[in-house]
């Protein structure tokens, strides 16, 4: 009877005495928290710009923006343009756009992100990609290389295959792996050369991709001498190229390449080099692919030519290994 009497009473009392406090905590919360980002010092700043991103969401861009036009420290910045990329608010873009050419590598990384994440321009976003991808830092090009990986249907192939000779490590790892995890049988063979590459780091991450995405063992190449190596690379594209169209995953088109029928192995002359259809010669598919300003698929490219598509697919796929052709989505372009 006792703990009956009290039940009641407590339940009364509870809302009258947390209501007010819960909303005094919280106003007073987000006080400290904007109050923070003017007057705390670097680490406090960094974390109060997260922290006001969580705990108020959309309502934080305004104290975010104020704060952008009176900060100077580049990590407080980087972790300002974070916060707005992620809120998604597109009113940020200007504020944003303004430090593009920030001294700091790390400021003009998150300006990159963040209007990666806030314009829906294609135009506009693969301006910023490039931007990013040459910028004379090798922090900024990895950190727009990935962003630009985690955008929805931008086709990471051309700038993967620019980056495979990058100085930086880091990006011809990412670039290579790029490659090696791709759908095209073409771009798979490509990322073999990553087997002679002079970073160790570099041939064990790309040999890890190429296995657990075609089941076979390419790592054993890493360890042969230079010539060797160069013939087993040679001879193991040669497979790709040939018979991972009859491999493509259920569901997913097959390449244009992978239209033709697949063409026997290519023969490998005594220098380990495979040597090229001599019917259908480079020349002639780059007199047809210059006047093709929105590039052209495999069979539009045969009946310009006037050839059998059969042959047409067998040296397009040479000349994609060789990268005197790039493949972009399903179409054929000069690089």
């Amino acid at each position: 009877m006792e703990r009956r009497a009290q039940t009641p009473v407590l339940h009364a009392e509870e809302p009258r005495r947390s209501a007010p406090d819960i909303a005094s905590a919280l106003a007073g919360l987000s006080s400290a928290l904007v109050r923070e980002l003017y007057v705390g010092g670097t680490e406090q700043r960094v974390r109060a710009a997260t922290r006001l991103e969580a705990f108020l969401g959309l309502d934080a861009v305004p104290h975010l923006l104020d704060a952008v036009e009176q900060e100077e420290e580049p990590a407080v910045l980087a972790s300002i343009f974070e916060s707005l990329g992620r809120l998604g608010e597109t009113v940020a873009l200007p504020a944003i756009r303004a430090h593009l050419g920030a001294d700091d590598p790390a400021v003009r990384s998150a300006a990159i992100e963040a209007c990666l994440r806030l314009v829906d321009e294609d135009g506009e976003r693969t301006a910023l990609i490039e931007q990013g991808l040459c910028d004379p830092s090798p922090v900024v090009r990895r950190r727009t290389f990935l962003a630009a990986a985690a955008i929805p249907g931008v086709e990471l192939a051309p700038w993967a295959l620019r980056f495979r000779k990058d100085d930086d490590p880091h990006l011809r790892r990412l670039a290579f792996v790029a490659l090696a995890t791709s759908a095209e049988a073409s771009l798979q063979a490509t990322a073999l050369d990553a087997l002679l590459d002079p970073d160790e780091a570099v041939r064990r991450a790309v040999a890890a991709a190429l296995e657990r995405r075609l089941g076979i063992c390419v790592r054993e190449i890493a360890g042969l001498p230079p010539a060797e190596a160069r013939r087993a690379i040679a001879a193991r594209k040669n497979q790709l190229v040939g018979t991972l169209a009859e491999r493509a995953p259920v569901g997913r088109p097959h390449p244009p390449v992978a239209e033709a029928p697949a063409p026997a192995p290519l023969p490998i002359e005594a220098t380990g080099a495979a040597t090229a259809p001599a019917e259908v010669a480079f020349e002639d598919i780059e007199r047809v692919l210059l006047a093709a300003i929105r590039g052209m698929h495999l069979r539009e490219l045969a009946v310009e030519l006037g050839r059998n598509e059969a042959d047409v697919g067998a040296a397009v796929q040479r000349y994609l290994v060789e990268g005197r052709l790039a493949l972009r989505g399903t179409k054929l372009f000069l690089p």
